[in-house]
């Protein structure tokens, strides 16, 4: 054994401990990255509306083995498809009910996102670009926070990022005829799951950057490369008996869906999600941190491509992408700041190549945009609380606001070795910039968790069943929302409720079942007045209220915002 080992020639004896440390050093990266996406999923409680909202749809899938026709507190929900519920019902099923399965789902479909967009800059261009576009979409603090919560623009981003790498794929110059229509084809199937994921903008949105990409380029030739055909029968055949069965099982469905769901939302201001024409400059500017001003520096300077124009330009068609997605949802009447996420794959997949041709260059620029943010977060983190109005969220919040100043001083530390880094290990400091930069968020998001008695009915409904064993909360007995909705509270009482004069997003359902709502207050106290036992919950103004009306209720739980009553 001796011999066998002096016998090892020098050179490969060399070569094989640095490739055994940065394999050690990939892994514990990868393990970093996987504990920080997903190992605080479940540190705060599902809020109001959108997580409440779409925990609770799925809970009532699985209680009711109704799989086509969504329902939120038992009423027909057709606002959104439903492929996002579908998932996270088999979660809820595989795992249990609770904020870590609510929320896999689109942490599981943006995750894979990111290794979409490395593969895919990494057969495009190069290694490092690979890299370099896997960082930029992973740590941008928008789409890294964003996979945090449960909203449906997480799935419908990465189900669109995963057609875009698709396509980019397919349209390469060296790509074969063949191998073409099946990129395309996975193209067209990633583009009819994001429509069950969010509707028809997953079409609109792709073929408004194909629309760009022609115009801007004149190639008028992309068109007969989409495989248009093939596209038609693949959405046709995904969408088609979702849309036929829901029809079917409540006629007027397609009417609302296609109509007042999306031609009137995207003409017609409502749901308070108004906003003037640059409200996503901010956004996308906050979204893009750390990265911007080495995104910034690339761009400004000149580069001069070498060999000749590529008939299909993948960085031309990324920023076409970017731009188209961002104008449609700067026109729309309705505005929240998670609908532009889709242009992040798209810029990561534009700027990776620059960005990675300029390594040192952009980790230094990012090690110091991680020190400033690092500056600003802490030194703002308690001035922040006098913006905030409501005394006992305020109180909350500056009782925790230190966690702010641990993130922050995350991340300036972050910043700093990844300066000191970058001389030398270069990608070691671009691993640095993604599990610092997540880090640094996660710590600061824990201020997230401690204000939640706010934000969701979590803490709340527990004081009052004991806990999640006792799911469904005593499911005879009637239950009340009286002139409010939190979506949180039937997901942890684990049953619905019925309504009280807040219609609200399910006024569509009501119109269909009127007998699961309660029109005004005076019909609720004569309901309320012939039963032996029941709960409400209602906000505190509604309940001064009603105790000067005489009603005769006792209280059970109450937090800051809400209170829980009961007659018996």
């Amino acid at each position: 054994m001796h011999s066998s080992t002096t016998t090892l020639p020098a050179a490969t004896t060399a070569r094989a401990a640095p490739v055994g440390r940065r394999s050690w050093r990939v892994w514990a990266f990868v393990a970093a990255v996987l504990v920080l996406w997903f190992g605080f999923l479940e540190l705060r409680g599902l809020y109001f509306p959108d997580e409440g909202r779409y925990a609770e749809i799925p809970r009532e899938m699985v209680a009711s083995g109704n799989w086509v026709t969504p329902t939120l507190n038992g009423i027909p929900y057709f606002e959104k498809p439903p492929l996002q519920y579908w998932a996270t019902a088999i979660a809820f099923r595989a795992f249990g009910e609770d904020e870590w399965t609510a929320r896999l789902a689109p942490a599981v479909a943006g995750f894979l996102a990111v290794l979409a967009v490395l593969a895919t800059a990494r057969r495009l261009h190069s290694r490092r670009a690979g890299w370099m576009a896997g960082a930029v979409l992973a740590a941008s603090s928008g789409y890294f926070l964003a996979n945090q919560f449960v909203t449906l623009d997480v799935m419908l981003t990465a189900l669109l990022a995963g057609a875009l790498c698709a396509f980019l794929l397919a349209q390469r110059d060296a790509t074969p005829p063949r191998e073409t229509r099946r990129w395309m084809a996975a193209a067209w199937f990633l583009c009819a799951l994001a429509f069950l994921t969010k509707g028809a903008i997953a079409i609109v949105l792709p073929g408004l950057a194909v629309a760009t990409y022609v115009a801007v380029r004149r190639d008028l030739a992309l068109l007969r490369r989409l495989h248009l055909g093939l596209g038609i029968v693949i959405v046709t055949l995904v969408v088609l008996p979702w849309l036929v069965a829901a029809e079917r099982r409540t006629p007027g469905f397609l009417y609302f869906f296609f109509v007042v769901e999306h031609w009137q939302r995207f003409l017609q201001p409502g749901h308070q999600r108004g906003g003037p024409w640059w409200y996503f400059v901010p956004i996308a500017l906050g979204y893009l941190v750390p990265w911007l001003p080495a995104i910034v520096a690339a761009l400004i300077r000149r580069h001069s491509p070498a060999g000749p124009a590529p008939r299909f330009d993948p960085v031309v068609f990324a920023w076409c992408w970017a731009g188209a997605i961002f104008v449609f949802f700067s026109a729309s009447s309705s505005k929240l700041p998670s609908y532009i996420l889709p242009i992040l794959p798209g810029i990561a997949l534009a700027v990776a190549p620059r960005l990675a041709r300029d390594w040192r260059r952009t980790l230094r620029l990012t090690a110091w945009t991680l020190v400033v943010s690092g500056i600003v977060a802490a030194a703002l983190a308690f001035p922040a609380a006098q913006a905030i109005k409501v005394e006992t969220l305020r109180e909350s919040y500056l009782a925790s606001a230190h966690w702010i100043v641990v993130g922050a001083l995350g991340l300036l530390a972050t910043g700093m070795l990844t300066r000191v880094l970058a001389r030398q290990r270069p990608l070691v400091a671009l691993m640095t910039v993604v599990a610092g930069g997540m880090l640094g968020s996660q710590l600061a998001m824990v201020t997230a968790s401690r204000i939640d008695a706010y934000f969701s009915a979590e803490g709340l409904i527990e004081e009052l069943t004991g806990g999640e064993a006792r799911r469904p909360f005593e499911p005879g007995t009637p239950f009340y929302s009286v002139d409010f909705f939190d979506q949180s509270v039937p997901f942890y009482l684990g049953r619905t409720v019925t309504l009280v004069k807040e219609r609200g997003e399910l006024a569509w359902g009501l119109d269909r079942d009127p007998e699961r709502f309660i029109a005004d207050l005076d019909d609720f106290e004569v309901a309320w007045s012939l039963h032996d036992r029941a709960y409400a919950i209602m906000t505190l103004p509604t309940h001064a209220t009603l105790v000067a009306a005489g009603l005769s209720m006792r209280t059970i739980a109450q937090d800051g915002r809400r209170i829980v009553v009961a007659r018996r």
